[in-house]
């Protein structure tokens, strides 16, 4: 929404509006309009920004509130073996996940420090963060699914904690990977576990490798698949998938 003025015929935004106190004209910080029951700034514009690298944000003109999701990286897979009677790797956990609503400032800056790296085979993903007003905002990553053993799929790794909520949102701590499964004997195949999808509907986890590797990640905040396992009679190893990396994503 823009504030404008007919000028010989063509209409034109407004930069600036004044009005006189007393006998001094002062500048207008805002002007609003009430639209539909809902009083709204005349400067205000909607938008969106997106952050899957480090940057810094301004807040524009007319916006008080902003519209926050962010997730951390996802995590990497554990590995199948076949050793014994083999096991799948355990899927790659989730990054923490942080939604809602921040109360904001017109004009006033704001650091993205940090966006959450994908885990590769085996890793933990990284954290994604932002300060806003003194308060740091952090979504930490999922952490990686363990390896197969003999006879036991590996666990799925966790997903990522998160530093702090916000108001009328759904802020959580990222999904876990699924369990690789677990041979019975020797000669024995199967599947590793599932990676982690992100909340928010940001990505989807790897598939487990069904003897083979794990599938990688997809989308922002996701695990990786566990590699799978089939018993031969040299120990082979199937490697689990990656993770993906966290985003920052701001509308107003």
């Amino acid at each position: 929404m823009s504030l404008k003025t007919k000028v010989s015929g063509t209409w034109r935004t407004v930069a600036e509006t004044f009005v006189k106190v007393g006998s001094t004209w002062r500048a207008c910080g805002d002007i609003y309009v009430k639209v539909s029951g809902v009083w709204r700034s005349v400067l205000y514009q909607s938008g969106a920004q997106n952050f899957t690298s480090t940057g810094t944000f301004t807040i524009p003109a007319g916006v008080y509130s902003l519209n926050v999701e962010m997730v951390g990286g996802g995590a990497g897979a554990g590995n199948g073996t076949e050793n014994g009677n083999g096991g799948g790797g355990g899927g790659g956990g989730g990054g923490g996940y942080i939604q809602g609503v921040l109360s904001v400032t017109p004009f006033t800056t704001f650091s993205i420090t940090h966006i959450g790296v994908g885990g590769g085979n085996r890793a933990n993903g990284g954290y994604s963060k932002f300060i806003y007003g003194g308060v740091s905002y952090i979504a930490y990553g999922g952490s990686a699914g363990a390896n197969g053993v003999s006879g036991n799929g590996g666990n799925g790794g966790a997903g990522g904690a998160i530093s702090t909520t916000l108001p009328s949102g759904s802020s959580a701590s990222g999904l876990s990977g699924a369990s690789g499964g677990s041979g019975t004997n020797d000669g024995s195949s199967g599947v590793g576990g599932n990676g982690a999808n992100a909340r928010g509907s940001l990505g989807s986890g790897g598939a487990g490798g069904n003897q083979a590797n794990g599938g990688n990640g997809t989308g922002y905040g996701s695990g990786g698949g566990g590699g799978g396992f089939k018993d031969r009679s040299n120990p082979y190893i199937w490697y689990g998938g990656s993770g993906r990396q966290g985003i920052v994503k701001l509308t107003w």
